[in-house]
């Protein structure tokens, strides 16, 4: 049978999470995408044994909901320092060496899903095109840099050490997450990218949406674009 691990990483909608703390909305949110990614994702992974690894910050409710929801074989934290809306990229990066340390202790396994638990799909795993002797990303962005989406990898167990020197390199270079498609060429790991830059969507891509909530300083919009290096925003 075939083992796959999913690691997920950060914590849901922050910016919502210090604004309005921990509310029976807020939880009921949490769910939906969770029951969304069970859908989507968890559903169509075939026969196989799935198991579950989180880094995020430390908040006992947060950890309680998780922990019942999928029961983790490991749930750990970085320091709460990291817990802000500003300078992101550092603490995504270091998720991920949180995320390769737990990795370590466990099992192998056959294939690894690096996610986060605040984006919603859009479509099932089984239309994703996944190649799985490669580096699954979603997109490559279409702006000048040629980076790369960063909130669902997919890749094999012969890939987890380029994983790890990818962000090892990153970190080492004051690089950011968005940017692991181009350390992946220079170590010559084959990539697959799982759609094409699409125009008409607002990330560039159908596979997934950023999870949105009705407040207005939060959401994206021309008066307040989002500082990411994919370019579309919306209209609302």
């Amino acid at each position: 049978m075939r083992r796959i691990l999913i690691g997920y990483k950060g914590i849901f909608l922050l910016p919502r999470l210090l604004s309005e703390g921990i509310t029976e909305s807020f939880l009921d949110d949490m769910k939906s995408i969770m029951d969304n990614h069970k859908e989507m994702i968890y559903n169509h992974l075939g026969d196989c044994h799935i198991d579950f690894i989180f880094s995020s910050y430390e908040n006992e409710e947060l950890e309680k909901f998780y922990t019942n929801y999928l029961k983790p074989i490991s749930y750990s934290h970085i320091p709460s320092s990291n817990c802000t809306t500003s300078a992101t990229w550092n603490p995504q990066l270091l998720h991920h060496k949180n995320l390769i340390s737990k990795i370590k202790e466990q099992d192998d396994y056959d294939l690894f899903i690096i996610t986060r638990p605040d984006i919603k799909f859009l479509r099932n795993f089984d239309t994703f095109n996944i190649d799985e002797s490669k580096f699954n990303i979603v997109v490559e962005h279409n702006g000048y840099t040629k980076n790369c989406d960063d909130n669902f990898w997919v890749f094999p167990r012969e890939h987890l050490q380029y994983y790890e020197s990818c962000i090892d390199s990153m970190i080492g270079q004051g690089k950011i997450t968005h940017e692991i498609n181009h350390e992946l060429n220079r170590l010559n790991v084959p990539i697959n990218y799982l759609t094409e830059y699409l125009c008409t969507m607002e990330i560039g891509q159908d596979i997934f949406s950023t999870y949105k909530y009705k407040w207005e300083k939060f959401v994206w919009t021309k008066d307040n674009p989002p500082t990411a290096p994919w370019g579309m925003i919306s209209d609302e």
